[in-house]
């Protein structure tokens, strides 16, 4: 079975992931906007059944196994830090500069990161 995705961000770019997620099987179970009210207007037009301004409701989600981040650095950082673990032997697209990773959340839940980017996809180890 795939992963549920939890997608950070609201824009056009996730206008266009969403369908393609869902067109490949995905279950897009979590919506993150910057404000409750971006959130709950693309959520209710892509049918996605959770939305959130708060960026930990997404990240602990209990079906969220993947999160999709579409996002500008600053941001993109902050949620990354909190996804990735010392401990994961996971991939991570990523056009952000490699980061170290800190083990500050141990108790966080396992979840795999993609990081969108219209610019360029680099992998991150």
């Amino acid at each position: 079975m795939l992963p549920g995705v939890g997608v950070f961000g609201t824009s056009l770019t996730a206008r266009v992931i969403i369908p393609l997620l869902k067109g490949e099987g995905f279950a897009v179970k979590a919506l993150w906007g910057r404000t409750q009210e971006e959130a709950e207007e693309l959520a209710k037009e892509m049918n996605v059944p959770f939305y959130t301004n708060r960026i930990d409701d997404v990240l602990l989600h209990q079906d969220v196994d993947l999160v999709c981040i579409n996002l500008p650095p600053p941001l993109t950082r902050q949620i990354a830090v909190k996804t990735l673990d010392p401990e994961m032997n996971e991939s991570v697209f990523s056009s952000v500069p490699r980061m170290e990773p800190v083990n500050l959340w141990g108790s966080w839940p396992r979840i795999h990161s993609l990081f969108v980017s219209s610019f360029v996809y680099r992998a991150v180890f």
